[in-house]
């Protein structure tokens, strides 16, 4: 019986490269049939294999081996050689759908990777070693993986993070930002649909508990689609803000600020000493109740407590995703923002007051294209990476 199971132990050592064998020709088949042309094959073949591995496929499943849809699993992006610049694993799958997978480390294989969208991940079992990643996404990942804060060791460039949790829970806000004001490297934290019923206060009183560690990483942060109203914007620029060193860009796109009046009101409790006055460039309102209001030129009262804002953050010169359309706003918004554009705090110092008007108003001549010399076309802001989720 013995040698019997010895002869099942030499004959399972012998059989066992064979099986590894034949996965990888099963693995080179399925990504022939499947990964498009546009991708670099030794790179379409480690995402199949990641794909494997995250459970996401099954090559042993005779539907898998014919055809999956390799755009709608990855939403990958290329560049001119056929490397993956941008990549999104667990997107495709259903709510319920193999939840908390394990990244493989064929992702290393990526060198050019820069954008990568996480969906459900369970765990990240090694150093994100990737030179050029800019923007990482963790979607309704595990706390484990977002409190893990090791795995980007090995990132070289500044990091944007966005958070997208739509079960998140009010009691992980404060493990969650002490575990993110210690991601190496952070640019941008963005956080996105963090569920209905959280309570945004912890999470801003832990903003700045955390800032002594953040204040000199960040420069940009968001809050998207998380119902957040006027009163924590207030909250945000007079206590939070404050403390932060570099922030220059600020999107809130898709709450519930239904007014500015409030924050204009309190406007002036900001200490005028403080850094934010002079580095912030854009804040992001679309799709907030106010952001009509302030394109209503009969709404005088909403507009002018943005020119009162204006007046004491002398650099914001957006207040959407770019300025193409800022002549909607009426001619005193335009005039606050395209001379903040064109550097007016260097000449009129840390004060400008707006809300009267100016009688050497400037604007871009050539009508048809406002974005044209001295304008700005950029998108928001190249730190903060809009996404569709």
């Amino acid at each position: 019986m013995m040698a019997d199971q010895g002869g099942e132990a030499a004959r399972g050592a012998t059989l066992r490269p064979k099986v590894r064998r034949s996965n990888r020709l099963k693995l080179i088949y399925v990504a022939t049939r499947n990964v498009p042309q546009d991708v670099n094959s030794e790179e379409g073949l480690a995402i199949v294999s990641i794909l494997v591995e995250a459970r996401i496929i099954d090559i042993d499943q005779e539907e898998s081996l014919l055809s999956f849809d390799f755009s709608r699993l990855t939403h990958y992006k290329v560049n001119n050689g056929g490397r993956i610049v941008s990549l999104g694993i667990g997107l495709g799958m259903g709510a319920n759908e193999n939840d908390n997978w394990m990244l493989s480390e064929d992702i290393l294989k990526l060198r050019s990777l820069e954008h990568l969208h996480l969906c459900s991940c369970g765990q990240i079992p090694f150093n994100l070693n990737l030179p050029h990643l800019t923007t990482l996404v963790f979607h309704n990942c595990r706390d484990e993986v977002l409190e893990n804060y090791r795995v980007l060791n090995g990132v070289r460039s500044t990091l944007n993070v966005v958070i997208v949790h739509e079960e998140f829970a009010s009691n992980n806000i404060s493990s969650l930002i002490t575990s993110i004001s210690k991601f190496p490297s952070l640019n941008a934290l963005i956080l996105m649909k963090l569920g209905e019923h959280v309570n945004l206060d912890p999470l801003l009183q832990q903003l700045q508990q955390n800032a002594p560690i953040l204040r000199g990483k960040l420069a940009g942060f968001g809050m998207l689609n998380s119902n957040l109203t006027q009163d924590h914007l207030v909250t945000l620029f007079c206590n939070t803000l404050p403390l932060y060193d570099h922030i220059e860009v600020l999107t809130f796109q898709g709450n519930r600020i239904e007014s500015l009046k409030v924050l204009a009101d309190r406007i002036a409790d900001i200490p005028s000493h403080t850094s934010c006055f002079n580095t912030i460039r854009g804040i992001s309102l679309i799709e907030n109740p106010v952001f009509k209001k302030l394109k209503d030129n009969n709404n005088t009262d909403e507009k002018a407590a943005l020119l009162t804002i204006l007046s004491r953050f002398k650099r914001i010169e957006r207040i959407e995703g770019s300025t193409y359309s800022i002549s909607s706003y009426g001619p005193e918004i335009e005039y606050a923002l395209r001379i903040a554009h064109a550097g007016r705090i260097l000449v009129e110092g840390t004060y400008v007051d707006y809300s009267h008007g100016d009688n050497n108003k400037m604007f871009c001549d050539n009508d048809n294209n406002e974005d044209t010399e001295g304008c700005s076309n950029n998108t928001f802001d190249k730190s903060i990476v809009p996404l569709s989720v």
